[in-house]
Parts: C-alpha cells; sequence; structure tokens
C-alpha cells in the first residue's frame, strides 16, 4: 500500500487532535503529504446575511486552523483548506478532489440518542469513501476523561477503523 497523500478533517476538538497526531505520524513513516480540512456547516440564514456570517468565523478557523499541526509533531508537507458544507459530504468530496491515499479521522464516540439524531460523520466517511479510512478514538478512562493512545494501558488503546474500497 502506498500512501502519498492523507487527508485530515480538524474540528479542533481533542479527538481531531488525536487523528492528527496519528496523521503526522503516518506522513512521517510514508512521506505523505497531509492535508488539513476543516468543515463549517451552513446556518439557516437568508442569501443577504450569508456573507456576514461566515466572514469571521472563516478568518477565525483559517487562523487557527494555519497554527497546525504544532511542531512537536514534526515538519511534513501540509496543506490546508476550510470549507464550508456538510462534514461527511465535504470530506468525501475533498479526498476525491486531492485523490487522497487515506482518510484519518477522530469520531466523538456519541451513542444512544445523541449518535441517533446527530449520526456520525465519522460511520458516514467509512461507508462513503473512495480510499481508506482510518477512524481514531478518545477511549474514557475510569474517570471519565479522554486517554490518548500513548497514555493508554493496553487493554484501553484507542480503537481504529480501517476500510478500503
Amino acid at each position: 500500500m502506498t500512501i502519498s497523500r492523507i487527508l485530515c478533517p480538524v474540528d479542533f476538538s481533542d479527538s481531531s487532535h488525536m487523528a492528527l497526531r496519528t496523521a503526522c505520524e503516518l506522513a512521517r513513516r510514508f512521506g505523505a503529504q497531509i492535508e488539513l480540512l476543516t468543515v463549517i456547516e451552513p446556518m439557516p440564514t437568508s442569501e443577504l446575511m450569508v456573507a456576514q456570517a461566515y466572514d469571521y468565523p472563516i478568518e477565525k478557523v483559517r487562523n487557527d486552523l494555519s497554527k497546525l499541526p504544532p511542531a512537536s509533531l514534526g515538519p511534513q508537507p501540509v496543506r490546508r483548506a476550510v470549507k464550508i458544507g456538510y462534514p461527511a459530504d465535504v470530506i468525501i468530496s475533498c479526498a476525491r478532489e486531492i485523490d487522497a491515499d487515506l482518510i484519518v479521522l477522530g469520531t466523538h464516540g456519541r451513542t444512544g440518542l445523541t449518535h441517533l439524531l446527530l449520526g456520525s460523520v465519522a460511520e458516514r466517511v467509512v461507508q462513503r469513501a473512495h480510499c481508506a479510512v482510518l477512524v481514531t478514538r478518545m477511549n474514557p478512562t475510569a474517570t471519565g476523561k479522554p486517554t490518548a493512545p500513548g497514555e493508554a494501558k493496553s487493554h484501553d488503546a484507542a480503537t481504529a477503523t480501517t476500510t478500503t474500497k
């Protein structure tokens, strides 16, 4: 398997930061380029207000995204994009546009009613992506706080789902 382009969607949550760490490690191992993507969901508003409503969030997100990945994760070629749309659709579309070999994304691990109402972006991406998908998840410890894989005991390690098409 050759990996030259990795798409890593980032929503600035703990789970997406863990996915970013994983993507950086894989990029170092394979000499791959990373494409960071942040998706801003559309807001129901009139067309007149759309430009004003998105100006500030997009600039703030671009600024925050420009700081990733942190220097501690090491240098690798990184491209960044901010797009407006429904996250799963934009991630899948972007993966095709850049001809990604791998998508690395985090999941929030929602269950029950919350999962039923909000769904899972990761689940939709796994089902529809044209390339391999690696899903990282923060495991809650006994205290209920997330544990990163390097900090976890072997039986608490984060789970990952990979699919290839």
